[in-house]
């Protein structure tokens, strides 16, 4: 037996065992992953938050958030006594200090869902966390949601999705924008009852909160909904300067009170504002004060004619001229 054939046999012997333990390692890792995968899969399949939120409309008005998941990880929930699911819904300033720890935070609107909504639509699963009763003072915080899966200590939470978040006011508004006015001026949680110890009523379309058109689009939508026979003469409503009014009420009797995006913005400055003011507070409200005398002032004659307390204003202006003066000359002496 020559030294070359030995040198060949040795090679193929070398090459069949490398073949032999790269498959047995191939197989052994395949095996090892399929079972990972089998014991993670409620921890690892589609479980996110759908951005935005929508307008609970219902008895129990309020702001929607939806969850996505795929059918591994909804069947998990709904098979499982010992699984529980659910939402956090705080303001978002709240929701961005907490860590990923949203469970344990404080103030939270937080509980375990029912498992008997989760439904499909198409290829995916979804849930629905609702915040309600919201108060006035509160509608214009933007709040934001995240769903969690509780098994035994271990917790999944859905990635926290900066654009699952809006404030009611705006949700509110975008609903009654886009089709679902009548259905929105329904509701008395949001747009007033004839019971004043009722403090959740009345908030949208007062002057505080106006219905907002932002385009000329928007503008015409409402046109149609009044002369449909929708009735807005108790609300208010503010025009951007983007839209062009161009539709006609067929009945001014039930048309909104219109005001402009300038003159909304000038009669809240001047609302801020405090009825006198003596020294030392004049000198943090001078800048104040300016502000608003240089927003009235851009305002067309028919508006300044609309400013309410416009005398306040005025009266403020006087009173802070020597203040100014005051103000400015110890600014320059570095006093």
């Amino acid at each position: 037996m020559n030294k070359k054939f030995i040198r060949k046999v040795a090679l193929w012997i070398c090459s069949a065992i490398m073949f032999v333990s790269t498959v047995c390692l191939c197989g052994l890792f395949a095996v090892q992953t399929t079972q990972a995968s089998a014991e993670t899969t409620w921890q690892t399949g589609v479980f996110e938050m759908e951005d935005g939120a929508s307008l609970r409309l219902s008895e129990a008005n309020g702001l929607r958030f939806r969850v996505k998941m795929d059918e591994t990880v909804a069947n998990f929930i709904k098979d499982n006594a010992d699984v529980e699911y659910g939402f956090v819904i705080v303001p978002r300033a709240l929701m961005e200090a907490a860590n990923g720890d949203y469970l344990n935070m404080p103030k939270k609107i937080g509980e375990a869902a029912d498992k008997g909504k989760i439904y499909g639509e198409g290829n995916w699963y979804y849930a629905n966390g609702c915040v309600t009763n919201v108060l006035p003072k509160n509608v214009e915080i933007q709040f934001t949601a995240v769903a969690y899966i509780k098994q035994g200590e271990t917790v999944r939470y859905t990635e926290y999705n900066s654009l699952a978040r809006n404030s009611l006011y705006d949700t509110v508004n975008m609903a009654v924008l886009n089709g679902y006015a009548e259905k929105v001026f329904e509701y008395e949680t949001y747009t007033g009852t004839d019971d004043p110890t009722d403090d959740n009523t009345g908030w949208y379309g007062s002057e505080q909160y106006p219905i907002v058109v932002e385009n000329t689009a928007e503008y015409n939508a409402l046109v149609n909904a009044v002369n449909g026979g929708l009735d807005l003469s108790n609300y208010t409503m503010v025009v951007k300067n983007e839209a062009t009014p161009n539709g006609d009420f067929n009945d001014t009797n039930l048309a909104p009170s219109i005001i402009s995006e300038q003159l909304d913005k000038v009669n809240k400055l001047i609302a801020g504002l405090p009825d006198s003011i003596t020294m030392p507070d004049a000198i943090g409200m001078i800048h104040h004060i300016r502000a608003a005398e240089k927003e009235y002032n851009l305002l067309t004659d028919a508006d300044k004619a609309l400013v309410d307390n416009y005398g306040k204003l005025e009266s403020l202006i006087s009173a802070i001229e020597g203040y100014d003066r005051v103000y400015m000359q110890g600014a320059e002496d570095g006093t």
